[in-house]
């Protein structure tokens, strides 16, 4: 977070209920966190609070105090997703309880690696009994990553110890270097509220980029869209907040009903909206039982809470200690990055079983194999480079701002990423998308058995039409169109007009072209009454496969069972027909008969091809101009 140029981190409490935090929240910043009535009535913490104060060094910091209850165990993980160091509060009078330990496994999931432990309420007891609640303490903590956090006595009745944890408390918040720039704007929002005269207002920390006063935001998930029309931290206007910044947002064109803690708040077209992801969990070695293929769990990713169908991808169960692969479903979309942490708890009991990194925000719905499972620890690597290659795998190219959504950066971050991976020779460029050298070669074999397979069952035909190959492949207009050039570049393909074929490939009339020549010339010899196709071929020594190809290069039309014209004659009779309607209002099959000195069964069998073809339109025994003309 940034604060009147000065860098600023946040401070997440976590401890039991009734064991001070509130309370020494209000020591330490002379803020009272509570700030719901019911909270101040009860005496205990149920929502989120906020804080903030200035360090003996001068270094400003923020608190987010959590509740306590294991009833609010949602809540508290709504605010422990953004903090950078944990102050875990114990009251040396019960020491460590229920909800202490599973607050610590929280943390440890979320992998805050820095820490305290106040121990309250010492002005209750001798020295002997905190000595011997800090061995307690240290015990709890022995097997967990924040296993060597400072324990400091402290009171917040007398202020005894209250500047020995202020100076620990700088000395870790030292240590904690700067957080990755991911470079999209990503606010889970945890909190929603209208204020009379301003309207909607978001509060979060800031988990990427800078947004600024005036950046158009998108709710995700929904796709509700609106602008940021104030900008506040620690209750003073800024223009601008970076990642970490714990903020409040003002923003107009959404309403209090359009958002809910859970959403996302991010610059548009940047956030994956999903219902299911693909994740790498450890299982807590104090959980009861394995995590299961099936089983049903709460899932929460930033500031959301969904319930999930958990999907063992590596064998079927996940024992306690142990980590792998699952994809959760969850039962409403939810705005996900990549490398984001999630945390599953069962809900009856209540208890946090496991956690981890979602790997894959937008995963394929196909089984995953081996080859699924290396592209998902490599899209898990914080090397941009590898994470990239590893998001193009796949049977059609990506652009760069879908790469962008699934890596979490910003189109020009991805671009350039992209252009690095193309440079190393690991991926190909066609036009705006780009694939790997596999994803290349896949498809140009999925190229060949297509077209091996088209030119099998249609062996006279020269190829298969350009659109109805790029749609069986599934790749966009622009993207096709640079392909093709590449794979007849490399001697993949041959295109010939509208079609495609391989380059060994002998179909069409090339080597008929003789006989092709010969029956336009037998049809010509009576064009408005030309003899059965089936005749014509016949007399030259040909058979049907000679007509199909015809057909398609287009030098023949097919007007009726066995009626063939050459092309350029019954465009002349076309163009007549039309002119004599645009003329006289209508034609009959008789005035065509007449005119073409031909049968009525040739002037007909011409007027309904024209039908067919929106040429012309028939009323009654006429014909008149139809919807093509």
């Amino acid at each position: 977070m940034r604060y009147e140029g000065v860098t600023v981190k946040v401070i997440g409490t976590a401890g039991h209920i009734d064991h001070g935090k509130s309370t020494l929240v209000r020591h330490l910043t002379g803020i009272d966190p509570d700030r719901l009535e019911e909270e101040k009535r009860r005496g205990m913490t149920i929502d989120l609070g906020f804080a903030w104060f200035s360090m003996p060094s001068g270094e400003t910091v923020s608190v987010v105090d959590v509740p306590g209850h294991e009833r609010f165990v949602k809540t508290m993980l709504a605010g422990a997703a953004g903090i950078d160091m944990a102050l875990v509060v114990i009251a040396v009078d019960e020491g460590v309880m229920p909800q202490t330990r599973e607050h610590l496994d929280i943390l440890e999931l979320l992998e805050v690696r820095r820490g305290v432990v106040a121990l309250t309420k010492t002005d209750l007891v001798d020295e002997e009994w905190v000595g011997l609640i800090t061995d307690q303490v240290r015990e709890a903590l022995s097997h967990r990553i924040l296993g060597r956090m400072a324990i400091v006595p402290v009171s917040s009745v007398t202020g005894a110890g209250i500047d020995t944890l202020l100076a620990r408390m700088s000395f870790e918040l030292a240590k904690i270097g700067d957080r990755p720039q991911a470079t999209v704007h990503y606010l889970p929002v945890d909190r929603v509220f209208a204020m009379k005269g301003f309207g909607t207002v978001l509060t979060g920390t800031l988990q990427g980029g800078e947004i600024r006063q005036g950046d158009p935001i998108e709710i995700v998930p929904g796709g509700r869209r609106g602008r940021i029309r104030g900008l506040q931290t620690h209750n003073n206007l800024a223009e601008r907040a970076a990642v970490g910044d714990r903020v409040a947002l003002n923003v107009v064109g959404l309403s209090r009903d359009d958002v809910r803690r859970g959403d996302v708040a991010a610059e548009p077209g940047t956030i994956v909206e999903t219902d299911h992801v693909d994740a790498f969990v450890r299982v807590l070695p104090e959980a009861r039982a394995p995590l299961v293929h099936g089983a049903q769990v709460m899932a929460h990713l930033g500031a959301a809470e969904r319930s999930a169908a958990i999907r063992v991808l590596s064998g079927s169960v996940i024992e306690p200690g142990s980590s792998g692969w699952v994809r959760l479903r969850f039962g409403d979309s939810v705005g996900v990055i990549r490398r984001q942490h999630v945390v599953l708890r069962v809900p009856a009991p209540g208890r946090t079983i496991a956690g981890g990194l979602v790997a894959d925000p937008s995963p394929a719905r196909r089984r995953i194999d081996a080859a699924g499972l290396e592209r998902l620890e490599s899209l898990l690597s914080d090397n941009l480079h590898i994470a990239a290659e590893a998001a193009l795998s796949g049977r059609r190219p990506r652009t760069a701002p879908e790469i962008a959504r699934l890596l979490g950066v910003d189109v020009e971050t991805s671009s350039r990423t992209l252009n690095h991976v193309v440079a190393n020779g690991c991926a190909r460029r066609l036009s705006n998308s780009y694939v790997t050298g596999a994803g290349w070669q896949q498809m140009t074999e999925r190229i060949r058995a297509k077209l091996a397979k088209y030119h099998e069952t249609f062996p006279s035909r020269r190829g298969m039409p350009r659109e109805e190959l790029r749609r069986k492949v599934g790749w966009t207009v622009d993207t096709w169109s640079a392909a093709l050039t590449a794979l007849e570049r490399d001697e993949t393909v041959r295109t010939r007009d509208s079609v495609v074929s391989l380059p060994d490939h002998r179909g069409g009339i090339d080597d008929r072209r003789e006989q092709a020549d010969r029956v336009i010339a037998l049809l010509r010899q009576t064009p408005y009454a030309p003899p059965a196709a089936s005749a014509a071929i016949g007399q030259v020594g040909a058979d049907s496969s000679l007509l199909l190809a015809m057909v398609e290069e287009g030098s023949l039309v097919r007007v009726d069972e066995d009626l063939y014209f050459d092309r350029e004659t019954l465009e002349a009779m076309t163009v007549r027909v039309l002119d004599s309607i645009r003329s006289e209002g209508q034609v009959t099959v008789a005035q065509v008969r007449d005119a073409f000195g031909t049968s009525r069964k040739y002037a007909l069998a011409t007027l309904e091809y024209l039908d067919g073809e929106h040429l012309t339109r028939r009323i009654g025994e006429a014909r008149i101009l139809g919807s093509k003309a």
